[in-house]
């Protein structure tokens, strides 16, 4: 899944809020998620929560897009798996 967020400073963060669409666990949407960092984290998945419905975890990645077409304020890649 990707999704287009706010600027978004995650250095500093211990939790973000994603409404997750499509949920690589269970393929439904939840609301207002929230994820936490991953403690060691060995690729761009530096963050996770669990799935409420089988409660295993989402991992989540988050990059600046670099689609000339999003505006600078909303230029963050959100992907799940």
């Amino acid at each position: 899944m990707h999704q287009a967020a706010g600027e978004l400073d995650t250095e500093m963060k211990t939790e973000i809020i994603v409404n997750v669409k499509g949920c690589a666990r269970c393929h439904d949407n939840h609301p207002a998620l929230r994820f936490t960092p991953l403690i060691n984290a060995d690729d761009e998945y530096t963050w996770w929560a669990k799935c409420p419905n089988v409660g295993q975890p989402i991992l989540l990645a988050v990059t600046q897009s670099d689609d000339p077409e999003i505006p600078v304020t909303t230029n963050i890649e959100i992907e799940t798996k």
